[in-house]
């Protein structure tokens, strides 16, 4: 290609109406945005009135601004922040494995940036980058209705007279979700639910319960179990993991559910009971979950060989 031939398409590329090269920049992913941005003024702008309209951030997403991150954690975490600025719209915001650290006065600056997200995630499989306490900046995000955590680990935390206490999720914000889904091992995920329980922690909103949990314990599923009777409002409840002891156990569980009027959507793969589980229990489980038109996945199965 000559360079007049470059030339003739640089030109009718910029001869283009402004809204219509919005349009195709809005299809560009975010490393393609942000070569674009480099290339002239113009584009810069156009790139950033495209990233004020985004409502949606992956910050896991590979992205040209945290090359070389692994070196220094905070100051990655406050290069993702910076170009949070740019988006100032946000609703959706995703942390999948980012090499950087979070910690509490950042999600603090989050918040006074993208006062206005509702849904965001924390998935560690690969790092760990949620600092201690850092969770405590989630009640300055009043906005916030789905909350997502993925493999995070509660410290203890020593205090003055060589008190402690276990690291968890401040009431203020768990009060206020309509969607909360974790997932972690039996001792995080007994810990959430034993502070909500000992606190009286009432969520008023909440329609979905999505509990996903590994190397369980009866324990855990006896939390749960209170927890949705308190909460007769949920509408979709996704259990994955959870382990009863006794046939008696799984009965009052069923009976639970069946009862729940606004029930729509019952999830409750890899779930077991240490005894045997007679059929016709099942069997009537399931059919009175179809006569109130709730979408059933999975059934508790017995441990034991019938």
């Amino acid at each position: 290609m000559t360079e007049e031939e470059t030339t003739k398409k640089v030109a009718k590329m910029s001869s283009m109406p402004n809204e219509i090269l919005l349009y195709i920049f809005a299809y560009c992913d975010m490393d393609s945005l942000v070569n674009m941005k480099m290339t002239n003024k113009a584009n810069l702008s156009r790139v950033h009135e495209i990233l004020r309209r985004k409502t949606e951030f992956r910050a896991g997403d590979r992205l040209q601004f945290m090359d070389g991150m692994h070196a220094n954690c905070s100051l990655a975490a406050q290069k993702i922040l910076r170009f949070m600025r740019l988006m100032p719209n946000l609703r959706r915001v995703s942390f999948v494995d980012i090499p950087a650290r979070i910690t509490l006065p950042e999600l603090i600056a989050m918040n006074l940036h993208n006062p206005y997200i509702r849904h965001i995630e924390f998935v560690q499989n690969q790092f760990n980058f949620i600092e201690r306490d850092a969770f405590l900046g989630l009640r300055y995000m009043r906005n916030l209705r789905s909350l997502k955590i993925v493999n995070w680990n509660p410290m203890h935390v020593v205090r003055r007279g060589c008190s402690s206490r276990i690291e968890t999720i401040p009431a203020e914000i768990l009060q206020d979700l309509k969607v909360f889904e974790i997932a972690g091992d039996g001792e995080t995920v007994e810990n959430i639910f034993s502070f909500m329980e000992q606190y009286s922690v009432y969520m008023e909103r909440i329609i979905t319960l999505k509990v996903h949990v590994r190397i369980t314990t009866s324990r855990v599923s006896s939390l749960i179990f209170r927890f949705i009777m308190r909460h007769p409002h949920l509408k979709e409840i996704a259990f994955n993991g959870l382990l009863f002891d006794t046939q008696s156990q799984v009965q009052e569980f069923y009976s639970m559910l069946m009862v729940n009027p606004q029930l729509r959507i019952l999830d409750i793969e890899n779930c077991a009971v240490v005894e045997r589980l007679e059929n016709t229990i099942s069997r009537n489980f399931v059919e009175r979950l179809y006569e109130n038109g709730v979408q059933l996945v999975g059934q508790v199965k017995s441990l034991r060989h019938i």
